[in-house]
């Protein structure tokens, strides 16, 4: 496991926050995949602020239905 991760976002541009449609680099870590005897996928990402803020939402989304899911199996014995 790889602890430590760190990510570099070129979001900003001198203070001010760039436009949701206008695309920008994410970089990762050099340690965030570990391959074996395999080239590992890029470090670094061009990306939207839309695109992340519906990622972020699906994740959550998701999430939220996760955790409802293991209340109700927990409250019901199911599984």
């Amino acid at each position: 496991m790889v602890s430590g991760r760190m990510l570099t976002v070129g979001a900003f541009n001198g203070g001010r926050v760039q436009a949701d449609n206008k695309p920008f680099r994410v970089k990762l870590s050099e340690q965030s995949f570990e391959t074996y005897q395999l080239e590992g996928p890029s470090n670094e990402l061009k990306i939207t602020r839309g695109e992340l803020r519906q990622m972020y939402y699906n994740m959550t989304a998701i999430r939220y239905v996760e955790a409802r899911s293991e209340m109700m199996s927990v409250s019901q014995g199911m599984g």
